[in-house]
């Protein structure tokens, strides 16, 4: 069985707990990993979240991102950012997020059409989910 390829999208609060999630379950592989914050681009992604490094570092080149030929991106920013969600979802990303989108208005009107509209384009999926307790 193949695993699934996984860009971790931020090492905040949320992004270092599904961080763990992707290292330790062993059906993920960690393709990349994007660090909002400049102090944390080169780091390893194991040392973000308190595991051992891991060969992976940090970085917030998207472009260099989008290069890996991932499956999936976690996507845990404390503020979603609506232009990098649709380059995700436009180069054929499936996005899990647990990022309500609130600070865009939510998923409705102009910002739901715009991700509908990427994820035909990159036949693709967002699926979000929220955290608890959030």
């Amino acid at each position: 069985m193949a695993k699934v390829r996984v860009i971790q999208w931020t090492t905040g609060k949320v992004g270092k707990l599904t961080l763990r999630g992707i290292l330790d379950d062993p059906r993920l592989e960690l393709a990349g990993v994007y660090a909002y914050s400049n102090d944390k681009t080169g780091m390893d992604a194991g040392t973000l979240c308190g595991r051992p490094k891991c060969g992976v570092s940090a970085t917030n080149a998207i472009d260099a991102l989008l290069a890996l030929g991932a499956d999936t991106v976690i996507y845990t920013p404390f503020m979603a950012e609506l232009s990098h969600l649709i380059r995700l979802l436009e180069n054929g990303l499936d996005v899990i997020s647990s990022n309500l989108l609130l600070n865009l208005g939510g998923v409705q009107g102009e910002v739901k059409q715009q991700l509908e509209a990427a994820c035909r384009r990159g036949k693709s999926s967002l699926y979000i989910t929220g955290i608890s307790p959030g």
